[in-house]
């Protein structure tokens, strides 16, 4: 269902948008706001997709209001400086997942066959 939704969306703005060769995966800060989200939610127990849903329509809230508001024009305030550091607190993230990832896969693996966490 999220797969045939996803790419009829895709073929819909490749068509309408001019642009058949844009980016619309989701990115690297997507990804790891909604690992965090999924994790959280199932730590407490929470359903993830009407959490999820909810953060949605929340964000689209604040950013309508952001919009009316006119805090478009703070955009100034952000340098390059600002967009590498965010860039590299998420590579960062990024590498300890990967690390804590392979790390656990050794640590549940056989003793005896460490080729395992390999497969």
């Amino acid at each position: 269902e999220f797969f045939i939704s996803s790419g009829l969306s895709g073929i819909a703005y490749a068509i309408f948008s001019g642009q058949p060769m844009a980016f619309i995966a989701p990115t690297g800060l997507s990804l790891a706001f909604l690992s965090g989200l999924f994790k959280y939610c199932t730590l407490q127990g929470f359903a993830f997709l009407p959490v999820y849903t909810w953060v949605g329509l929340w964000t689209s809230l604040f950013m309508i209001l952001l919009g009316f508001g006119g805090a478009s024009k703070l955009i100034r305030y952000c340098t390059h400086f600002t967009d590498e550091i965010f860039n590299g607190l998420l590579s960062l993230n990024f590498i300890y997942e990967a690390w804590a990832s392979i790390h656990r896969n050794f640590a549940l693996a056989d003793p005896i066959n460490l080729t395992m966490p390999f497969v």
